[in-house]
């Protein structure tokens, strides 16, 4: 599920992919260098050991919403059982493997 912000010029969506508990928004103020207030999009999970965490950003101008299809390029993703590599299937059918 997408978690999305916008400040009416800029959008943000962030879906975690793999390994995320839950997502969270928060608006600190001072910590932007053009805003009082800026938006934050985190992803949390507490952890004890080694793990992969996979998460999607996208950014789009404007104030339309993001579409269906925007937010959902990814099809699949495959964590290797001995965590050494990750990969990803896009929408289209292309893949790509990141290696640790």
């Amino acid at each position: 599920t997408a978690t999305i912000i916008s400040n009416g010029n800029h959008s943000l969506a962030m879906l975690p992919l793999y390994g995320w508990d839950k997502t969270t928004v928060s608006y600190p103020t001072g910590l932007h260098p053009v805003s009082d207030t800026c938006g934050l999009i985190q992803c949390e999970k507490q952890v004890s050991d080694q793990q992969v965490f996979v998460t999607l950003m996208l950014w789009k101008k404007g104030s339309k919403s993001f579409s269906k299809k925007e937010l959902s390029p990814v099809k699949d993703v495959k964590v290797a059982a001995d965590k050494s590599s990750v990969t990803v299937t896009m929408a289209d059918g292309t893949s790509k493997t990141i290696k640790f």
